[in-house]
């Protein structure tokens, strides 16, 4: 089992064999979850004499505590704070390999989707994309300015 964040470079993680073997197994950046890393000869011994079997080993990743994965693809959820989606703004999203900055356009909604390409996980021929997708928040205490405009534009 990897992290998501170790998906994204080549890891080395230590595997104990069914057959007792303890070895230190190379996990290339581009395997995603679900698939098979084949490992010549560690396998079980032949019981007529033959050459030792090989050892299959499935990737299982992690969820990771920020981002989903989908297939080479991430997605981020960005809280923005109610000011900024209204008047809109740079935004940090952050990534596996620190953050970008995006510009929100004035009257962002919830939900809205920022493609940054490039940015999700590694692959053999081109990463995935990075998906943030906004979420737009209100102040956690009573704010009278806010609730007097909300009020003045349910009437207008």
């Amino acid at each position: 089992t990897l992290s998501s964040s170790s998906a994204a470079s080549d890891v080395y993680k230590r595997q104990q064999l069914p057959t007792g073997k303890d070895l230190e197994v190379a996990i290339p950046k581009a395997l995603t979850d679900g698939m098979t890393v084949r490992l010549r000869g560690q396998g079980y011994s032949s019981p007529t004499g033959g050459e030792t079997g090989d050892a299959m080993l499935t990737i299982k990743i992690r969820p990771h505590e920020r981002f989903t994965v989908e297939g080479r693809d991430l997605r981020v959820r960005i809280p923005l704070p109610l000011a900024d989606a209204v008047l809109g703004g740079p935004v940090l999203v952050p990534t596996l390999d620190g953050s970008a900055e995006i510009g929100i356009p004035p009257m962002t909604s919830s939900g809205r989707v920022f493609r940054l390409r490039s940015k999700g996980l590694p692959g053999k021929e081109q990463p995935g994309d990075l998906y943030a997708v906004i979420d737009v928040t209100l102040p956690t205490g009573p704010d009278p300015e806010l609730t007097a405009l909300m009020r003045s534009r349910r009437k207008g």
